[in-house]
């Protein structure tokens, strides 16, 4: 029976051990991420990223600015555009949409990416010159 609780007694002071170092490694990461979040001020970059989204008159000189990575939310984002706008416009029946890059739209559709692309501009630029 000793040599049962001497045994019982080793593999907890193991399982303590184990717990112990995990919570010192979860501290020592903790400490790291925290310093540089705080060094690299990502929430203060975010904030300003999103305070120039949502603040910026997007206007037509920003529509140069978009790109066949981009997905159909994140330009009705950017710009402001009704969630079905370009989709109507661009009869475009993917159930994907919005959340498709347009390079990969024009590919499974077999379009031209510089053709598609230029189509997309042109549905945002028509859209901001209503908005004048």
């Amino acid at each position: 029976m000793k040599d049962f609780i001497n045994n019982i007694k080793k593999k907890n002071h193991l399982s303590y051990l184990l717990i112990l170092i995990l919570i010192l490694l979860i501290i020592f990461f903790s400490v790291w991420l925290f310093r540089n979040i705080h060094k690299n001020n990502i929430f203060t970059q975010r904030k300003n990223l999103l305070d120039f989204l949502w603040n910026h008159k997007t206007n037509i000189s920003d529509v140069n600015y978009v790109e066949s990575w981009m997905t159909f939310r994140y330009i009705n984002t950017i710009f402001k555009l009704p969630e079905d706008y370009l989709k109507d416009k661009l009869n475009i029946n993917d159930k994907k949409y919005p959340n498709i890059p347009l390079e990969r739209y024009a590919n499974y559709q077999k379009i031209n990416q510089d053709i598609f692309l230029e189509q997309v501009k042109n549905s945002i630029n028509n859209y901001l010159n209503k908005q004048k």
